[in-house]
């Protein structure tokens, strides 16, 4: 409920981190997004979810979370897209690149 709850009440774009404590990469995508350009700052609100705890998985699952780190994309409540990797992180430069594409296009 208050995951749901975040997305709507929000008047920009949300960005939720999906993370996990025992993922060393999770650390690094906090910082990255912590540096977002003040362009994105200005366009974005982001959240985080610990994908733990079970009753926090079928909102993984729903949104299309297979490997973390992942960031969920998020308007109006209702899910844009989901930016994952495979192994590791995407390089800060081209994940602000890849954020600032998909909310320019609104």
């Amino acid at each position: 409920l208050e995951f749901r709850r975040v997305l709507f009440r929000s008047n920009k774009y949300v960005v939720v981190h999906f993370w996990a404590k025992w993922n060393g990469y999770d650390n690094t995508m906090r910082d990255i997004l912590g540096d977002l350009p003040l362009k994105l700052k200005e366009t974005l609100a982001i959240g985080t979810l610990d994908t733990d705890p079970s009753e926090h998985h079928h909102l993984c699952a729903s949104h299309g979370v297979r490997n973390l780190p992942a960031l969920a994309l998020f308007r109006d409540g209702v899910h844009i897209e989901t930016i994952q990797t495979i192994m590791g992180l995407l390089p800060a430069a081209e994940l602000h690149e890849k954020l600032f594409g998909l909310v320019s296009a609104d």
